[in-house]
Order: C-alpha cells, then sequence, then structure tokens
C-alpha cells in the first residue's frame, strides 16, 4: 500500500527551511501564458472560472479546493484553499494543502488570485482575463 505524505498550511505545521538561492532564481521571472478561445459568453466561463469547488474537475494536479474563512464567493479578499497532489516515482502520493486569496475581481472579465505556500508566502499567481467576442464571429 503506498503512504500517503500530507503537508499542510500554517506555522504549526514545521519550521520553514532555507529558500535555495538556486531555485529562488530560476522561479523569480517564470511566467507561463495560455490562451483558449471557447464560444461561450463570458458570464458562464467566469462562473466556472471563479468557482474553486470545480477546480478538481480540470486540473491534473489540484484533486479538490473550498471555500474557507466564511468565503463563498469570488471578491477580493475572499480565500480558498486546495488540495494537490502528485504520485511520487516509489508509489506514494504526496499531497500538499495551500491557501489561495483573490486579490482581483471584476466580473465578468477579470479575475486574480494568489496561491500561497505553506508558511501563507505568496507563491504563485493566476490571473485569469475573458475576453467578450460576438459568438459564430471569426
Amino acid at each position: 500500500m503506498a503512504m500517503h505524505i500530507r503537508s499542510m498550511w500554517g506555522p504549526e505545521n514545521g519550521i520553514r527551511p532555507h529558500p535555495n538561492a538556486a531555485n529562488e532564481a530560476c522561479f523569480a521571472e517564470l511566467h507561463v501564458q495560455v490562451t483558449v478561445d471557447l464560444e461561450v459568453p463570458p458570464e458562464p466561463a467566469w462562473a466556472l472560472l471563479t468557482d474553486p469547488t470545480r477546480i478538481g474537475e480540470f486540473s491534473p494536479e489540484c484533486v479538490a479546493a473550498r471555500w474557507i474563512e466564511e468565503s463563498d464567493q469570488a471578491v477580493v479578499g475572499s480565500r480558498f484553499e486546495g488540495t494537490n497532489q502528485m504520485l511520487l516515482a516509489d508509489g506514494q502520493v504526496f499531497e500538499w494543502v495551500r491557501p489561495c486569496a483573490v486579490t482581483r475581481s471584476e466580473p465578468p472579465l477579470f479575475y486574480e488570485y494568489v496561491a500561497h505556500d505553506r508558511w501563507d508566502q505568496p507563491a504563485t499567481e493566476w490571473k485569469f482575463e475573458i475576453e467578450r467576442h460576438q459568438l459564430g464571429v471569426a
């Protein structure tokens, strides 16, 4: 049976190790941009993107997410946490949980949030921009 390793967020889960300077330099300027063309109005795309409980349906890594701290909608300051999993080479399942905070919310066209590391420091920033186009027109 595979062992399940879990990493939670918060200071009660261990002392923060010293950052590896080589990693900091490597990842500091890493940016990925993806454009997807969908023939749907902005409103349903917005509803899907801003509902963290749906992330697990589409992500190969984030298997679940839930609103936390009485948040229940995508407004600036609302928070959710995501549970991610990775199967390691030795068959173990590594799971980590990260808190996220909505940093920009302008329905139905802009949405941003920051995922934090286990010490509640910013780790990744996610930005979504929905462009309104006339359906059926190239």
